[in-house]
């Protein structure tokens, strides 16, 4: 790595990556606060790390709960959730679907993957 700070290379990794990383989405431990039993089952979940001032994070909506994780999710249960790589706007719970958009590693694509276990 150049001892330059000005060089390009370290002007990417140490000023602009953080910035690329931070809106990439891939897991999150949460805890559920609603329950929707439709067709596919989602829930709301409050993400349990806090933001760097100390305030709850925003809740993530409408996660997709997979059938795994549905026998034993209830409102407070401990969660792991993951994003999908694609928007799931339009996904219906079985099947091919059409893009609603070209977002990608999103938190508003949420995806319950099972339940943390807590006995």
């Amino acid at each position: 790595m150049s001892q330059d700070k000005n060089d390009p290379l370290d002007v990417v990794i140490n000023g602009l990556l953080p910035y690329f990383l931070a809106a990439d989405h891939s897991f999150m431990l949460g805890k559920v606060i609603s329950i929707d039993k439709g067709s596919p089952w989602r829930v709301d979940v409050q993400p349990s790390p806090k933001q760097s001032d100390g305030n709850e994070r925003a809740i993530i909506g409408d996660c997709l709960v997979l059938e795994s994780a549905a026998s034993t999710i209830k409102r407070g249960s401990s969660v792991l959730v993951g994003f999908h790589d694609r928007d799931m706007d339009n996904y219906n719970g079985a099947g091919e679907f059409e893009l609603a958009s070209r977002r990608m590693h999103d938190i508003n694509d949420g995806i319950v993957l099972g339940v943390i276990k807590s006995e």
